[in-house]
């Protein structure tokens, strides 16, 4: 519900971060502005936001207008000239300020959320762009385009704040992504798509950042029982009942990384659409699915390090889901910001 302190608070956020004397002199440490222009840092900045805002496919006929409402006469030529590489640097600088400066600091009033310090999802997206930029940013090859962007974006959910924004190569695999690990807080959940599955990541969240994570299972890895007797996980599930259990184990022959696995029957239908998937997908790829796995796919099946005493195996799942929300980001990125709308001639432009 929105308050009057919150929406005065809001005001002065922003009126703070609009601040010009800062914004001038971020521009001429960044080299936007080298030398007396009349179109500054302050005046493009607000060009840039408020008439993609406006009009998320803008051009720069669109972008000289504006400029011209603000009181700064200049031309389409001289406009596109103005985008360089110090203007990518004033731009990521200010949005960089930006993710610091509009930060929220009051977190979601729910107890089972307030036992971890932050609750960190991490997720990427894969945006095409024009073949000019297949040297800087490869695509992955095949029917997809030649260029493409992947951000990868961890957004800390407790508090509702996007706290990473990184670009890479669209051909750049999610599993070598460990930039989020270096902001990972002690005491915080960590939840990742099976895409960033990496045992030597989920080791570092648990022993050296003294925080939690939640997983999805990887198949094919090892799994020991205490002594470190090697688990044959699908036959452990031909033989449980159709109930939810867990299990203490050890994660990787050579890592041992203690952990609870947590395994949740699925209903039928939705298992048949699971397997569905994975033998269209192993087709396009040339494979075939093993029995095995296919037979895993009854099953959602966890790893975690957060004790039982704060999550229950059905709180586990139920957690798992919020990862989901920052495809609700990458939504609202794409449905009103028109992320996805990449018109640029010249990569500068992009």
């Amino acid at each position: 519900m929105t308050t009057p302190n919150n929406i005065e608070t809001a005001s002065t956020t922003i009126q703070e971060f609009f601040n010009k004397e800062t914004i001038e002199e971020i521009a001429r440490d960044t080299k936007f502005v080298q030398r007396y222009s009349p179109l500054g840092g302050f005046t493009f900045l607000q060009v840039a936001i408020f008439a993609f805002i406006d009009d998320p496919a803008a051009n720069l006929d669109d972008l000289a207008q504006a400029c011209a409402d603000l009181g700064v006469e200049i031309s389409v030529q001289g406009f596109d000239q103005r985008l360089n590489a110090y203007t990518l640097e004033f731009l990521k600088e200010m949005l960089s300020r930006a993710m610091v400066q509009f930060k929220n600091n009051s977190p979601l009033p729910l107890p089972i959320l307030q036992q971890f310090s932050a609750i960190n999802l991490v997720d990427s997206t894969v945006i095409g762009l024009p073949d000019n930029m297949a040297a800087e940013f490869p695509g992955c090859g095949g029917d997809g385009p030649q260029a493409s962007v992947k951000i990868q974006l961890k957004f800390e959910f407790l508090h509702g704040n996007l706290s990473q924004i990184v670009l890479q190569a669209g051909k750049e695999p999610d599993q070598k992504y460990e930039a989020y690990l270096a902001e990972v807080q002690a005491g915080s959940l960590n939840i990742n798509d099976l895409g960033y599955f990496v045992l030597a990541n989920l080791e570092t969240i648990d022993k050296e950042q003294e925080a939690y994570y939640i997983s999805r299972y990887l198949f094919g890895t090892t799994i020991l029982t205490w002594p470190e007797e090697s688990i044959n996980l699908g036959a452990v599930l031909k033989k449980a009942s159709r109930q939810p259990f867990e299990m203490e184990v050890l994660l990787g022959a050579k890592k041992k990384l203690p952990c609870r696995l947590i395994c949740l029957p699925l209903p039928q239908e939705v298992a048949d659409r699971r397997r569905q998937k994975a033998k269209e997908k192993a087709r396009s790829q040339g494979k075939t699915p093993s029995k095995e796995y296919l037979a895993l796919l009854d099953w959602l099946i966890f790893v975690t390090n957060v004790p039982q005493e704060m999550l229950s195996i059905e709180q586990v799942a139920l957690l798992y889901r919020v990862r989901w929300q920052i495809e609700l980001v990458f939504k609202l990125w794409k449905s009103y910001c028109r992320l996805d709308l990449i018109q640029g001639l010249r990569q500068e432009r992009g």
